[in-house]
């Protein structure tokens, strides 16, 4: 019993040190430059609710940018809904053209 309790506390910090945290998007700067483009290379505002999408791919949306984003496997980041303007509109029609008061996830 005593090994199976050694292990169950040295398992958490032994996974722990496999993980790597790296960047997916962003330049550190607020703005919405860049959008379609290399996602390191973006400006984002407020990136919020990050998750994978069914496609598989990295999702997100911009809490104060207004925009639904996500992030391609060749590194671009691809706007997929939202103006960049506040606002209530779009309710079917093109995603691109709708508007978002601080979407969230």
């Amino acid at each position: 019993m005593k090994s199976f309790l050694f292990l169950l506390l040295t398992a958490p910090a032994v996974l722990a040190g496999e993980w790597t945290i790296s960047n997916l998007a962003g330049t550190g700067e607020k703005g919405a430059a860049g959008a379609n483009g290399p996602a390191l290379e973006a400006q984002l505002n407020n990136p919020f609710g990050l998750t994978r999408g069914p496609d598989g791919l990295i999702w997100f949306t911009e809490y104060t940018g207004q925009r639904v984003c996500r992030i391609r496997q060749d590194g671009t980041l691809e706007v997929m809904a939202g103006t960049g303007q506040t606002g209530y509109s779009g309710d079917g029609g093109p995603a691109l053209e709708a508007t978002f008061n601080l979407p969230h996830e």
